[in-house]
């Protein structure tokens, strides 16, 4: 993974921004979201796969491109926080 992070950092000053897509998002999310975002990510990345097998023509050059998505924290609560949020006890 860490080399393909090292590629797409590499690619914003080495492929055209016609022939990238490079974008982010941040976000807060509770336990629940979070759940709920990693089954979503999971599901696009089965549907891109099938659109992608799915397009184009037989025989027609193709050209390799990586997706990447990643969701981790930007912040880390303390863990005797999360357990009175959560309403165990720590």
């Amino acid at each position: 993974h860490a080399a393909m992070m090292d590629r797409a950092k590499a690619s914003l000053d080495m492929v055209d921004p016609g022939e990238r897509n490079v974008s982010s998002l941040t976000v807060t999310v509770s336990r629940d979201t979070y759940r709920g975002v990693i089954e979503r990510m999971d599901q696009f990345r089965t549907e891109l796969h099938k659109f992608v097998e799915l397009s184009g023509t037989p025989g027609e050059p193709r050209e390799v491109y990586q997706v990447a998505m990643q969701f981790f924290p930007l912040t880390r609560q303390e863990a005797s926080q999360m357990h009175v949020e959560s309403g165990d006890s720590p």
